[in-house]
């Protein structure tokens, strides 16, 4: 469950950020979905939308291809009206929540490992729709109120040790700017997972492409009409996917997947710092065909998981429409929040201490964690208003919201310190 928190810090951060846009904003329809009708620019999406953002908490149902069932929770960011209640209530996550229960105890074991687990806290530019309900029986926090509208549903898929909430500074980007986003754990390789694993405990699934399942029961469940909150707003037959790292090599399994059979609702894929053909291992019918879908890729030259010369042999795999952006000082945690929870550390730090274990101990995770969150690399806060408008102009171009290319054509142009490669053509 996720955790939430009211303060004043959270609520200034929060409210801040969402005032340089104003509320009431002109929208157009295509294929039936609402969209913010604009002239975008280089700058336009590196700043919040229109839109308030409402997230909850949602579970699908998987079978995995060895006839194994598990239950995983899915996080939904939605398109909502901007609350005035003073009793709304910001949403944040603590990346302790998934640490296998094992290890959870010992966050708690006394004053010094509760301080320096609360570090792994991260605010979120979101309301929360859980509602709190006092000993009187009073709900102090009601769901943020639905934009009005028809919104295409976006997946978030996360890396290999990562989990849902991790990109919540996208997430929540795309929701404001008019689309229902969701995120499921993946079990198979999320943090609970790898974690776990690396003190003895069984995996929930051995299903190389359960991540790929995941995807595909997060698409089915609102499509079924049992999407909880956003269902009245969110248009299944109008479906992207987006992912970092091993999360970028699933949406793009998902998209040769959809290809294969015709699907028409799938329009397209951006893998975040991961592809699959051309990057990682070959993988197996019927994921492992090109999409036939737009796909845009996007790079960090500084990373030292998924090299920049992966990436760019994954894009000239892509025979559909494509786009390869290289952001030149971007690590691969730039695509997450990791960096920037407990700054200066790097991402789970302030947990190992917690668990009184030495980061360097945990050898590759640490590496994985960490990457991108120090110099040489520039800093994430840099990088996140480009990653972020390469993202959303990417989103409203593949579904036909934007006729103009300017949001991304000048992308190089503008910003020549820190845009490497912005291109649809073959790469050198």
């Amino acid at each position: 469950m996720k955790k939430v928190l009211l303060g004043a810090l959270g609520v200034v951060s929060l409210l801040g950020s969402l005032s340089s846009v104003a509320s009431a904003t002109a929208t157009a329809t295509k294929n039936g979905d609402t969209y913010v009708k604009i002239s975008p620019t280089v700058h336009t999406f590196q700043s919040d939308g229109p839109y308030a953002v409402g997230v909850y908490t949602t579970t699908i149902h998987v079978t995995d291809s060895n006839a194994v069932s598990y239950a995983t929770p899915v996080d939904v960011w939605y398109p909502a009206l901007r609350p005035t209640a003073k009793t709304r209530i910001v949403a944040t996550y603590n990346v302790g929540d998934w640490l296998p229960s094992l290890f959870k105890g010992l966050l708690t074991k006394d004053d010094a490992s509760r301080a320096l687990a609360a570090r792994a806290t991260y605010i979120e530019d979101a309301f929360s729709a859980a509602s709190s309900v006092t000993k009187a029986g009073h709900t102090t926090n009601a769901a943020p109120t639905l934009a009005s509208g028809k919104f295409p549903l976006v997946l978030f898929s996360h890396g290999f040790a990562g989990f849902r909430d991790q990109s919540s500074f996208l997430t929540t980007r795309l929701a404001s700017w008019g689309f229902v986003v969701a995120a499921p754990d993946h079990p198979g390789r999320d943090l609970t997972e790898v974690v776990g694993t690396l003190a003895g405990a069984s995996s929930p699934t051995s299903d190389g492409n359960a991540d790929v399942k995941d995807l595909v029961a997060t698409i089915n469940l609102f499509a079924s009409g049992k999407g909880g909150v956003a269902q009245k707003i969110t248009d299944a037959t109008h479906v992207l996917a987006f992912g970092h790292s091993a999360g970028g090599s699933a949406v793009e399994r998902l998209a040769s997947y959809e290809s294969s059979i015709h699907s028409t609702t799938f329009k397209g894929f951006i893998g975040l710092a991961g592809a699959s053909l051309g990057a990682w291992s070959v993988p197996t019918a019927p994921y492992n065909s090109v999409p036939a879908v737009p796909g845009v890729l996007i790079a960090g030259g500084r990373d030292n998981i998924v090299s920049a010369t992966s990436l760019r042999s994954a894009y000239g795999q892509l025979t559909s429409s494509r786009r390869y952006v290289e952001i030149t000082g971007a690590g691969h945690q730039a695509f997450s929040d990791l960096c920037q929870i407990d700054p200066g550390n790097g991402g789970i730090t302030a947990l190992a201490n917690a668990l009184g274990i030495k980061l360097s101990s945990l050898g590759n995770l640490a590496t994985l964690a960490t990457d991108g969150c120090f110099a040489p690399a520039t800093p994430v806060t840099q990088d996140w208003p480009i990653i972020a408008q390469v993202l959303v102009a990417s989103a409203r171009s593949i579904l036909g919201f934007d006729t103009s290319s300017k949001a991304l054509s000048g992308l190089q142009a503008a910003y020549p310190a820190q845009v490497t490669y912005n291109t649809t053509t073959a790469l050198p």
